[in-house]
């Protein structure tokens, strides 16, 4: 197969086809190889583009870049890489890299040898990053490793913003390298973050909902608030990260945010939220990780069954989550006037219009309310 295929799992069928990656780098289609020694990454979805997709491919020599929301996506080159091999005056290749999506936006490219049957002396152990941009982007180069990462080697953003890196065997053989690395990109070495106070533990899709947090001492503003999907790496593919920006309002010390439309946007599970200060390091922000449980999408199938409860005059349908701390409520009177709430990890509060009537519902899925007077009928905060 010469293309690239665009699949959509909801038709099951292939909906574009187009000239593959080894038309530029012939590395891209190892017709030989049962496991493809290079590597892809979908690039940061940002809501400022409608979420335009973007693929960044890597591994061999010439890195490329497709535009999935063109009329005809091709792919093309990206700027020159900054690494080169010192002996061939070119960039190395890097079979077996992970390519790693950082909170900057930025990629980590990141192990990776010089040969597919390698030696310990043919690893790439110098990092890089590729910085996305319309133009084609542009690499620097990162840290250097002290083990060289070949075949089954894995590398994973942590909530504290460095990458993990693990595994490889030995001289291609099945001896299993045992030790574990951390890459910390500049943006660690800071030693002035902002540090997020509270948000929702889970997130329904299109939910506004409010993040409090410690601002910087310089008092930097807040440029971006980020939700980066928690990945599963294998075989230099981390098919589960995910960049996704959100729109907020706010400053100071509080942020109204938006979560993404729906699941092809932001698949449910466990994210990290991220806020992204401005422009403080070239080509790298600074940026805040919630403690705790990491933000994710809740799957309808860890939703329990609707379950129906009369609370005073009114009629309300409730659910309760399995798999995270949430709740969610329907409540109507007749087609007269509905409202729904939403206690994603803590309470929520509405109050109807017709026959004033304020109702809390808590995560655990109980649903109180009481009488207004009319004068006081107005939404509750």
């Amino acid at each position: 197969m010469d293309k690239s295929l665009c699949y959509s799992p909801g038709g099951k069928q292939v909906t574009r086809a187009f000239t593959g990656p080894q038309a530029i780098d012939g590395m891209y289609l190892d017709r030989f190889f049962t496991s493809q020694p290079t590597t892809s990454v979908l690039l940061p979805l940002h809501h400022e583009e409608n979420y335009r997709a973007r693929v960044l491919a890597c591994g061999a020599q010439q890195a490329v870049v497709t535009d999935l929301g063109a009329a005809n996506p091709q792919w093309v080159t990206t700027a020159a890489r900054a690494l080169t091999d010192p002996a061939s005056g070119r960039p190395p290749v890097r079979y077996f890299c992970t390519a790693t999506l950082l909170p900057t936006g930025d990629v980590l490219v990141s192990g990776g040898v010089t040969k597919e049957e390698y030696k310990e002396a043919d690893g790439v152990r110098t990092a890089e990053l590729y910085h996305p941009s319309a133009n084609g982007g542009s690499w620097s180069t990162g840290a250097v490793a002290a083990e060289t990462r070949g075949y089954h080697s894995v590398a994973l953003l942590t909530p504290d913003g460095r990458v993990w890196t693990a595994g490889s065997q030995f001289n291609d053989k099945t001896i299993p390298n045992l030790s574990i690395e951390l890459c910390e990109p500049d943006y660690v070495a800071v030693a002035d973050w902002v540090t997020i106070k509270s948000a929702p533990g889970a997130l329904g899709y299109g939910q506004v909902f409010r993040v409090d947090y410690t601002p910087a001492s310089t008092a930097t503003p807040i440029a971006k608030v980020v939700l980066m999907r928690c990945g599963s790496v294998t075989r230099s593919f981390d098919g589960d990260q995910r960049y996704v920006s959100v729109p907020f309002t706010g400053a100071s010390s509080t942020l109204t945010v938006t979560a993404p439309p729906d699941g092809t946007v932001a698949p449910p599970g466990s994210y990290i939220l991220c806020l992204i200060l401005a422009a403080v390091l070239p080509a790298a922000g600074v940026f805040a990780v919630r403690q705790g449980p990491a933000a994710g999408f809740l799957p309808q199938a860890t939703w329990g069954g609707w379950r129906s409860q009369e609370v005073l005059h009114w009629s309300a349908h409730i659910r309760v989550n399995t798999w995270a701390h949430a709740a969610e409520a329907e409540i109507h009177m007749g087609k007269a006037e509905s409202i729904t709430l939403k206690a994603y990890g803590e309470d929520a509060h509405g109050t109807t219009n017709m026959d004033p009537t304020a109702f809390t519902l808590t995560p655990d899925g109980k649903l109180t309310g009481h009488e207004l007077p009319a004068a006081d009928g107005h939404l509750a905060e």
